[in-house]
């Protein structure tokens, strides 16, 4: 794939999954799950000492890292899904049924 076009899709991506996030603070059902989330995280936080919250802060990091990537994946993945879906439909409409 062109060098270019690769970024302008990442530039796209990004900011479309960027966009979705933002859009998220309205979903009830999101920001509930955010609650409970933040409430186990501070009841875990409280039990641990300086050192192994560093570790668990670290932790989570990791698994932001990894739920980016599989995010952008994703996102990739149906955005190739959609342009093979949009070629198969213009390759039908030019055969003679």
């Amino acid at each position: 794939m062109d060098k270019d076009f690769e970024d302008t899709v990442k530039y796209f991506m990004e900011r479309r999954i960027s966009k979705i996030l933002l859009n998220l603070k309205n979903n009830a059902e999101y920001n509930e799950l955010k609650i409970r989330s933040r409430n186990i995280e501070n009841k875990i936080m409280n039990k641990l000492n300086s050192e192994e919250q560093n570790l668990f802060i670290k932790y989570e990091d990791i698994l932001d890292e990894q739920l980016d990537i599989a995010m952008g994946k994703i996102y990739k993945t149906g955005f190739e899904d959609s342009i093979k879906i949009i070629n198969g439909i213009k390759n039908i409409k030019h055969m003679k049924l």
